[in-house]
């Protein structure tokens, strides 16, 4: 959810991008039907081991991304999206495989007195997409919104 922030910001940035979010499974039907996405990316099973490490590189390579900002790193992920000859690739600078990015941020997310979602923020200003103000897009589904609106009934909670 503190991810989501960047895509508005590069949604304001570049209006006319086909913006794609990678996710773990549980993630997706977080954000597949979110305003400022074009598509989701699943990071499933079919790319875990070996083989599916260049299935992964494959798939990146075949969208022919201009630019990828990681928001959390990991060295398979930064592998990735080198290996699959993203041009742009957005990162921290303090990880031992920092140098598999080319526009690194200089700020530890453990030391930063920042909100989570203000540091992904900076990484994305490396793309000089605008970082103020932070942005949620978020829409409630009305099934969503009336079964909530049950429990909490159901549990004596009231609410406005």
């Amino acid at each position: 959810m503190l991810s989501l922030p960047v895509v508005v910001a590069l949604r304001r940035r570049y209006q006319d991008a086909h913006l794609v979010m990678l996710v773990a499974p549980p993630i997706r039907p977080l954000v597949e039907d979110y305003p400022d996405l074009d598509a989701v990316l699943t990071d499933n099973s079919a790319f875990s081991g070996l083989a599916g490490f260049f299935r992964f590189v494959r798939t990146l390579r075949e969208e022919k991304f201009d630019a990828a900002v990681l928001l959390h790193p990991t060295l398979r992920l930064a592998a990735a999206l080198a290996l699959a000859r993203i041009p742009i690739r957005v990162g921290t600078a303090y990880r031992a495989y920092s140098f598999l990015f080319n526009r690194r941020v200089k700020e530890h997310r453990k030391f930063s007195a920042r909100h989570e979602a203000e540091f992904n923020l900076s990484l994305a200003a490396r793309l000089d997409a605008p970082v103020e103000p932070v942005e949620f897009h978020l829409t409630v589904q009305p099934d969503a919104a009336e079964s909530v609106s049950r429990i909490l009934e159901e549990l004596n909670i009231a609410t406005r």
